[in-house]
C-alpha cells in the first residue's frame, strides 16, 4: 500500500561563487508533484554573502520609497514636437538666421514670425511654390515660429512687399552675417540667372535664357563664405550681363559689408585682366583661375610642358593631390582698371582706364586624368552640336560659336556636311589636363590648389540653391516682391548649408574610434556605420521626409526633464542624438 501524500515543502540553503567571487546564497524549496509523480524545486536568491562576517547582504540597495502615493506623481508635457520641424529649428539656430531675423526686427515680432516660418518651408519643401504655403502651414502651426493662422497668399505677398521695400532689414541681416562669417574667411563668388514672367520689373532687361528663349531676366550675385560654409550677403543685378562685369558690384558690397578685404577665390568666368587690376588696385587678396588659353599664361603652359606632362618628377609633384604635377612661376605685368575717381597726376578723369601692375604668382598645373576627361568632354560637344545642326535644330549662342570655331561646312554629293576643322582642334586639344591658379598673395603651389579646391566644393552647393528653393521657376510680382522673396530663399539656403556642414562632419566622425568603451562597443559601431550608410544615400529632403511622422516629447516627471520619441529606430535616435536634438542617454 503507497504512503499517504504530506504535501511537506523542505527548504535547504544553497551558496554559488561567481566568476568575479561573489558567494550568492538561495533557498532551495523541494516538495513532491504527484501529477507528474517526480519531485519539483524552486531556488530564491536571499543575497551576497559577505566572506569577512558571513551575513548575508542584498545584490543591490532598494530605492528609497516616495512620501506620497506614486499614482498622484506629478507628470506634465512641456513640449510635444514634430521631429522634421526640430530639425529644421535646430539648422535655423545653429546658421544664425534665427537670431539675425529676430534682431532685425526689434519692435515687430510678428513679421520676424512670418520671415522664419516662410523660410523654414522653402527649406523644408525643397522648391515647392509659395502657393502651398498656406497648406503647409496649417499643418504644423502650433509648431513653427508664427503660430496665429496659416500664412495665406495676401499674407506672403505684403510680407514679400514690405521686405523689398525696407532695405534696412536686408541690411541688417547681411551686416549681422558678414560680422560672424566673412572676417579673415576664404569668399567665394558665384552668380545665377533668374527669369521672371512679367514686364514690368525694372531690374529685369530682355535677354536669352539657357533654352534660348527671349525672356525677363535679371542677375543674382552670391557672397560665400568657404572657411564657414555659409552665404553671407547677396546682390540683385539688372539682366543677365556677363559674369566678369559683375566685379565692380562685387567689390562694392565687399565695402559695403566691411569685410575687411579677405582672400576672394573665384573661377575663371570672374576672371580677365580687368576684374585681376581692379582687386590689385583695391587691395583685395585672390586667388583665381585662368584658361590655359590666356594670352600672357600660354607661353608659360608652353615653357614647362614637357616637364609637367613628362612624367614623375619629385620637382613638380604635387602633395596635396598625387593627380596633379605642378610647376610654380611668378609674373610682373600691368592690368587695367576702370578708375573710380579722377586722378590729376596722370590726367586721367574718373570712369576712364588706368594700369596698375601687378606681381602674380602663377601655378600651373597638369593632370592626365584631367586630359582625358577634357578629351572625352569636347568630343561629346563636338558630336551633339554637329548632330543638331546637320538636324536643323535652333543653337543657342555657345553652340553657334563653338561651330563656327571647329567645323566647317563642305558639299558631298549634293549633300551639306559639317567636317572638323583640325588646326582649331589640335590646338584646343593641347590646353587639355591644364589647370591654372593665380594669387597676389599666396606663394605655396599646395596650398594654392587646397584653397581653389575648396571654392570647386562649394560651387554646386551655391548652384543648386535655385532648383531647391524654387528659383528656377518663374518669378511674379514687383521689384520690392522680387526683393523679398530672393531674402527669404536666401535665409532658407543658409539653413540648408548648415545642415549639410553638419551631416558631413558627422559621416567623418561615424565609425571612427575616440577611446570611449560605450563608443567603441561593436554594437555601437555596427549602428554607426549603419547611420553613416543611410547618411550617404539620402538627400537632405528625403531626411527630413524621414522624419516627418517622429515626435519628440520634452516630458517632466516628478521635477525632472526628459525626451521621448515615438521612433522605433535606434538608427534614428542616433542621429537625433548627434544632432543635439535628442538625448537618447536621457530618454524614459
Amino acid at each position: 500500500m503507497p504512503r499517504k501524500l504530506t504535501g511537506k515543502i523542505s527548504e535547504s540553503v544553497v551558496e554559488r561563487v561567481q566568476k568575479n567571487g561573489d558567494i550568492y546564497v538561495y533557498i532551495r524549496r523541494s516538495w513532491y508533484d504527484p501529477e507528474i509523480r517526480n519531485t519539483r524545486s524552486k531556488m530564491e536568491i536571499q543575497g551576497i554573502k559577505d566572506p569577512k562576517t558571513g551575513k548575508i547582504l542584498p545584490t543591490r540597495p532598494k530605492s528609497k520609497q516616495s512620501s506620497h502615493d506614486p499614482a498622484q506623481t506629478p507628470v506634465t508635457v512641456v513640449t510635444k514636437a514634430n521631429a522634421m520641424i526640430s530639425i529644421i529649428e535646430h539648422f535655423s539656430v545653429a546658421s544664425g538666421v534665427t537670431q539675425e531675423v529676430m534682431g532685425a526686427f526689434p519692435k515687430d515680432r510678428g513679421r520676424a514670425q512670418k520671415v522664419l516660418t516662410l523660410a523654414w518651408y522653402a527649406f523644408a519643401t525643397n522648391g515647392q511654390t509659395w502657393t502651398r504655403a498656406a497648406h503647409w502651414t496649417s499643418n504644423y502651426l502650433s509648431l513653427l515660429p508664427y503660430q496665429h493662422g496659416a500664412i495665406s497668399q495676401d499674407m506672403y505677398q505684403d510680407l514679400f512687399r514690405y521686405l523689398g521695400e525696407n532695405e534696412g532689414v536686408k541690411c541688417s541681416i547681411f551686416n549681422k552675417r558678414a560680422e560672424n562669417f566673412g572676417k579673415g574667411e576664404l569668399i567665394a563668388w558665384d552668380s545665377t540667372t533668374y527669369a521672371c514672367g512679367v514686364s514690368d520689373v525694372h531690374d529685369a532687361r530682355t535677354g536669352i535664357d539657357k533654352d534660348t528663349l527671349p525672356k525677363q531676366l535679371y542677375k543674382v550675385f552670391y557672397f560665400y563664405s568657404i572657411t564657414a560654409r555659409q552665404l553671407i550677403s547677396y546682390v540683385k543685378i539688372p539682366g543677365n550681363i556677363a559674369d566678369c562685369t559683375t566685379v565692380p558690384y562685387a567689390i562694392s558690397a565687399m565695402k559695403a559689408l566691411n569685410l575687411n578685404k579677405p582672400e576672394v577665390v573665384q573661377d575663371n568666368g570672374y576672371t580677365d585682366d580687368n576684374t585681376i587690376g581692379q582687386l590689385i588696385h583695391q587691395g583685395f587678396h585672390f586667388i583665381s583661375r585662368v584658361l590655359p588659353s590666356c594670352k600672357w599664361v600660354k607661353p608659360l603652359i608652353e615653357e614647362h610642358r614637357n616637364e609637367l606632362a613628362g612624367g614623375f618628377h619629385p620637382a613638380v609633384m604635387i602633395d596635396c593631390d598625387p593627380e596633379f604635377s605642378g610647376i610654380a612661376c611668378t609674373v610682373k605685368r600691368d592690368f587695367p582698371y576702370v578708375r573710380t575717381y579722377k586722378s590729376t597726376k596722370k590726367d586721367i578723369e574718373a570712369g576712364e582706364k588706368d594700369v596698375v601692375r601687378g606681381n602674380l604668382h602663377v601655378f600651373i598645373y597638369y593632370s592626365s586624368w584631367k586630359k582625358g576627361k577634357d578629351d572625352m568632354a569636347f568630343r561629346t560637344q563636338y558630336s551633339q552640336v554637329r548632330q543638331d545642326s546637320l538636324n536643323g535644330c535652333v543653337l543657342d549662342k555657345d553652340s553657334m560659336a563653338f561651330r563656327d570655331k571647329y567645323m566647317k561646312e563642305v558639299v558631298k554629293d549634293g549633300m551639306v556636311d559639317l567636317v572638323p576643322v583640325r588646326t582649331a582642334i589640335e590646338e584646343h586639344f593641347r590646353d587639355h589636363g591644364f589647370l591654372v591658379v593665380v594669387a597676389d598673395h599666396e606663394k605655396d603651389i599646395n596650398k594654392a590648389l587646397m584653397k581653389f579646391r575648396l571654392r570647386e566644393k562649394i560651387e554646386e552647393d551655391i548652384k543648386g540653391h535655385k532648383s531647391h528653393t524654387g528659383g528656377d521657376t518663374s518669378k511674379t510680382g514687383s521689384d520690392e516682391f522680387l526683393d523679398g522673396e530672393l531674402l527669404v530663399e536666401f535665409l532658407a539656403n543658409s539653413i540648408r548649408e548648415s545642415m549639410i556642414s553638419q551631416i558631413n562632419s558627422m559621416k567623418r566622425e561615424l565609425g571612427l574610434p575616440n577611446g570611449d568603451k560605450e563608443h567603441d562597443n561593436q554594437k555601437s559601431m555596427k549602428l554607426q556605420l549603419d547611420l553613416k550608410r543611410w547618411l550617404r544615400k539620402n538627400s537632405i529632403a528625403n531626411i527630413l521626409d524621414a522624419f516627418d511622422t517622429t515626435e519628440i516629447e520634452n516630458i517632466r516627471v516628478d521635477g525632472k526633464s526628459s525626451k521621448m520619441t515615438n521612433s522605433t529606430t535606434a538608427r534614428d535616435k542616433l542621429f537625433l542624438n548627434k544632432l543635439g536634438i535628442y538625448d537618447w542617454g536621457k530618454a524614459l
